[in-house]
């Protein structure tokens, strides 16, 4: 499922707080030692053993192999590292994540994050893959209708459907999943019209109907279907695209959705659904350091803000900031929610951030957020420091373009700005950003196609009107296409 690029969510109730969340002691405090697992796809943050958390960060590559293996017609790699935040203690992870999930994944702007129980079972993985699919998908198809985005990724979910991930199959029917789905099925007309809008509730008949009509066309019409993959790879017009390669079926086409309805309701009886294996090992090496207690502070004061507020929370966060920025005074998390919750001009506390973690990009991109829009010369040295030290950061990258695209200097915003979006592909606001410096480049072409991605990845979650502000650029970039042309 699409989520929003929100904050992760996990909370911390210390002794003597009024609070339902479970307790929490860092290691400076007598708590558990709490380190980081790197391999080249991920990094998983966890107080887990070190041997639990190297074989969860084994089997977690072994998920991803089989979906980035199984997804297309040949493999695809994401160039950006997902960070993993496991919780040695279930209950934990059930206290702070949404109501009901097994684990979930969350687009950040910077790198995508998977929030999840320490110990992956059988619904992990199936959320998991589903997950992995749609962030690989994320960096092939430049565009990527719901219904198709939403059909692979289900397609997706039986390469987890495993207790213990090895025997991995494609093609068969994802646990939960309905093939025949009367009297809510979905028609393929109103699949095809899919934009998110579905209230939460009525989302699970689009689910099943999407997966169904992407096992149909793998299974009956493979070679059309890799032609319709090869446009959206080609950012086509969905609807163009699948007129090309569906012409029969296609919403243009008198009669044709109805057609394809009988078509899929004869394969929901009659369709083959035996599993195909998919072959996956995790290759990867790993290396393990560890984390500083102010740096797991931070982490789950970010997760905080994500979060169903519960009773005595407020006094819980001030406490834990308190005990975080007495372990670490200068870290650039700890010092911008402390402006924030204080309601302090963030800009001293930036300044004392980057004086104490010269290292970190976080603090440059705090110091550059709230430099004073005419400090142009300081904004752009910090966001060129935060792009140094972190050089495939697209949120730091987006940033710089952005800065320099309102300096009136577009031409320079372009590198950055093309660099962000093929490192986050997955961000609307990245997208937004390119859209904004092609559009002032003279290339429209470029900038509506940016502005409809970013329309298309905008999150089920997301805020209207943030939708309503991309909707608005790309109604400009159209307008400008027009008085182009002669």
């Amino acid at each position: 499922m699409r989520r929003a690029a929100l904050t992760l969510i996990l909370a911390a109730g210390l002794a003597g707080c009024a609070t339902s969340r479970p307790s929490f002691r860092c290691e400076a405090r007598g708590g558990r030692h709490w380190i980081a697992v790197y391999s080249d796809p991920f990094v998983v943050v966890t107080d887990l053993d070190e041997s639990d958390a190297r074989a969860l960060a084994a089997e977690l590559d072994r998920v991803r192999n089989a979906v980035a293996s199984s997804l297309f017609q040949r493999r695809h790699d994401p160039p950006v590292r997902a960070t993993v935040i496991a919780f040695r203690s279930t209950a934990d992870y059930q206290a702070f994540a949404p109501v009901g999930s097994a684990a979930y994944y969350a687009r950040g702007a910077a790198d995508p994050k998977i929030v999840m129980p320490g110990k992956m079972g059988i619904e992990q993985r199936r959320v998991l893959a589903h997950e992995f699919a749609h962030h690989v998908s994320s960096y092939v198809l430049l565009r990527d209708p719901r219904w198709f985005s939403e059909g692979l990724a289900t397609w997706a979910e039986t390469v987890g459907a495993t207790e213990s991930g090895v025997r991995m199959v494609t093609g068969a029917v994802p646990l939960g999943r309905r093939i025949l789905t009367r009297p809510q099925r979905i028609p393929a007309r109103q699949l095809f019209a899919w934009d998110g809008s579905v209230p939460p509730g009525g989302l699970a008949p689009y689910y099943d109907a999407a997966w169904l009509l992407v096992h149909y066309l793998a299974n009956q019409y493979p070679d059309a279907l890799s032609a319709f993959e090869g446009r959206l790879a080609g950012a086509e017009d969905p609807d163009l695209a699948f007129q090309a390669s569906f012409p029969r079926w296609s919403p243009a086409t008198p009669g044709g959705p109805e057609l394809l309805d009988g078509e899929l309701d004869l394969w929901a009886r009659n369709g083959r659904f035996e599993g195909r294996p998919v072959q996956a090992e995790s290759t990867t090496s790993l290396s393990v350091q560890p984390l500083e207690p102010a740096e797991v502070h931070a982490m789950r004061l970010l997760l905080w803000t994500g979060g169903t507020p519960g009773e005595g929370d407020e006094a819980v966060i001030r406490a834990e900031l308190d005990e975080a920025l007495a372990e670490d005074p200068y870290h650039p998390v700890l010092l911008r929610e402390r402006a924030r919750r204080d309601g302090k001009d963030p800009l001293p506390l930036a300044r004392l951030s980057v004086e104490g973690h010269p290292g970190d990009p976080r603090a440059w991109s705090f110091l550059a957020e709230n430099l004073p829009r005419e400090s142009t010369a300081e904004r752009e040295a910090a966001l060129r420091r935060a792009t140094e030290l972190a050089p495939r950061n697209p949120t730091a990258l987006s940033m710089l373009a952005a800065m320099l695209l309102e300096s009136g200097r577009s031409g320079e915003a372009l590198p950055p700005a093309r660099q962000a979006v093929q490192l986050g592909p997955f961000s609307p606001e990245i997208l937004d950003t390119y859209a904004s410096v092609v559009a002032d480049l003279g290339n429209c072409p470029q900038a509506v196609l940016a502005s409809r991605r970013a329309l298309d990845v905008f999150p089920d979650e997301g805020k209207p009107e943030q939708r309503a502000r991309y909707e608005r650029h790309l109604a400009a970039h159209l307008a400008r296409c027009a008085q182009s042309i002669p």
